[in-house]
């Protein structure tokens, strides 16, 4: 008899600990497994996970250096350092020489979660080439693009050269 019941005793024991960490249980604690966005072959896949990512550890007041990288004039390419709040590009000036950024040019420079699009639209567009680096927190530190592998100057990139949470 007690050779019968120690096994049932242990499948029962192991079947109520799985059934505590169950989907179904409406008080178990989830718990979201985050993934190194680089050590995935998959643009879409490498994508989504620094989205998630960055939704855990980024946030929406942040200050950034960054430049384009494209066939552009200078002053497109040139390194600014940004101050980005409540997902804005609020102020920039060029690194280099201190000189402030003209709403207009502002415009130009885009927010994390808007560099996410920017590389959401290169994987939308079948591009040639996506080749994208990403952050431990998640954000694009690096990426580029060339839309189309037979014609010259259209590519297009970014880099992230620091990033720091307010």
């Amino acid at each position: 008899m007690r050779r019968l019941l120690l096994p049932a005793l242990l499948v029962l024991s192991v079947a109520a600990f799985a059934a505590c960490g169950s989907d179904d249980d409406p008080t178990a604690t989830p718990t979201a497994v985050l993934t190194d966005p680089n050590s995935l072959s998959d643009p879409q896949e490498a994508l989504d996970a620094a989205r998630a990512l960055w939704a855990a550890e980024g946030g929406d007041d942040y200050d950034m250096t960054f430049n384009w990288q494209c066939f552009c004039i200078v002053e497109v390419v040139e390194r600014v350092d940004l101050e980005i709040r409540a997902d804005t590009v609020e102020a920039g000036a060029v690194t280099d020489s201190g000189a402030g950024l003209t709403s207009e040019r502002l415009a130009e420079y885009q927010t994390v979660p808007e560099l996410f699009d920017f590389i959401q639209d290169g994987i939308d567009q079948d591009a040639a080439e996506i080749r994208v680096t990403y952050a431990a927190s998640g954000y694009p530190d690096e990426a580029w693009i060339d839309y189309e592998a037979q014609l010259a100057d259209e590519e297009r990139g970014f880099f992230i050269h620091s990033l720091s949470l307010n």
